[in-house]
Formats: structure tokens, sequence, C-alpha cells
């Protein structure tokens, strides 16, 4: 398995992860003007395509993904009425000059924050219009369970620097992704939920997870029966999942 390679996760991701803050993404969705195309890049199974169609704002919704077995369960979860499948990378992404008025890029920002491409993202981008980058990282600390769990991937697997989380994208860090592009950012709404997840789901949720296996490799089954273990007289786990999203602007300049 390599980074950013979902195709054996899909299962395990369309089962046990977590969607995204409905009534957040929505009552920012519901700031901006009318829209018609939004893309919504590094779609997954559709956690945030689902909540696109929902909110019933878009005439078209356009989903990118590069891993076949996780858009194939996009598809079964949420057809094809109003939804565009393209089952290719972000790299590879390319539409009309100022044709799209919506980007979103949910849990996926971190894999594709080349230059060019955002620099092809506010091609593809009106002017004057957004570009959504949401995570929904796990507030750890306010969480005994899932504390023991993290000090576990430190202490004993020498874990200390996630790839995929969205606890990196702090406002210095992503400031400094996107200099020298015309995307700046204009705000940041975050909302916590605490959510009781059962035993099982939970461990499948982290079955889901792709950095980690990455880097523990064979390791990975023996962090599996860590959990069961720290968990074991557990029926459910309390998780504080946190839902941020940073807006973005694009203000490239007239030609």
């Amino acid at each position: 398995m390599k980074f950013g390679n979902f195709d054996k996760l899909a299962t395990n991701y369309a089962k046990y992860r977590p969607s995204y803050n409905y009534l957040l993404i929505n009552k920012i969705i519901k700031k901006f003007k009318k829209k018609t195309t939004v893309l919504d890049i590094g779609a997954g199974t559709g956690k945030l395509t689902q909540i696109l169609k929902k909110t019933n704002y878009f005439k078209k919704i356009i989903a990118v993904e590069p891993s076949k077995q996780m858009i194939n369960y996009g598809k079964k979860l949420l057809g094809k009425k109003k939804i565009i499948w393209k089952n290719i990378p972000a790299e590879e992404i390319f539409f009309e000059k100022n044709s799209i008025d919506l980007i979103c890029a949910a849990s996926s920002f971190h894999w594709f924050t080349k230059k060019k491409n955002l620099d092809n993202f506010s091609m593809m981008l009106k002017k004057n219009c957004f570009f959504l980058i949401i995570y929904n990282s796990r507030k750890t600390k306010l969480s005994m369970d899932e504390n023991k769990i993290e000090d576990l991937l430190k202490n004993k697997y020498n874990i200390t620097k996630r790839v995929s989380s969205g606890k990196i994208m702090t406002k210095k860090y992503l400031n400094k992704i996107l200099n020298n592009t015309n995307f700046r950012i204009i705000e940041k709404k975050i909302k916590i939920d605490l959510k009781k997840i059962k035993k099982n789901n939970y461990i499948g949720a982290w079955k889901s997870v792709n950095d980690i296996q990455v880097q523990l490799g064979k390791e990975f089954k023996n962090f599996i029966n860590d959990i069961d273990n720290i968990l074991k007289n557990k029926k459910s786990v309390k998780v504080y999942y946190e839902t941020k999203v940073w807006v973005l602007k694009n203000v490239k300049p007239k030609n």
C-alpha cells in the first residue's frame, strides 16, 4: 500500500468513516450566491458529495476520485442523478475556464497541494468564487480512550507525524501552500460533534486510515489488536469529531 492509495480501504471507508457536520457546511454554502456547478475533488465514497446533493443547491455535482473502488461505492450510495463521477486523479482534472462555481476538497486537500494544481483549479473556478477545504479530525484529547490509543501510536509504534490528518492544516501551513496562488483565506468555521460509536465500528474506521497502515506495514495488525485490548471492556467509544472548513476566495486578476 502507498500513501494516498485507498483501493483496499474502500469497504471500511464506506461503512465506518463518519460524515461531516451537515448544518455547518450547508450554512456556509447558503451564504454564497446561487450556484450551478460544484466540483468535489477527492470525493472518496461520497461522504461530502452526499451533503452537496442533500442541500439541493446545485444543478450539477462533479465528483472526482482517483480510486475506482472508492468511486464505485459512491455510485452505489448516491447514483448518477445530478452527479457526474470521474475516476481520475486531481492532476488530470480539466474543465473549461471559468466554468466552476464552487470547489470542495473534503479530507483530501493534502494530497494535491502543488502550485500547478492550485493554478489549474483557479483557472476553472470563476473569479471571486470559492474553494472549501474541509476536514473532520478527531479531538483525541477530549476522549480518555482515544488518548490511550494516541499514546500507543506514539510510545509503542513511534508514530509522531501524520500525513493525512486534518490537524496538520493550520493557518500558517495553509498560507504557505497558498503563497503565489490566486487563493486567499477569508474565513474558518468549526463545529465539534460528540459521537458514541460502537467498538467494532470504531475499529473499522481505523482500518480505513491510509497513512497509519503505510507507516506501520505488517505491524498494523498488531496495532489493531492493541486497540481491541484497550477497548476490551467497552461496547462503544466516545469520539469528538471536529468539522473544520477553510473558505478560500479565488481572486485571480483580469486577463
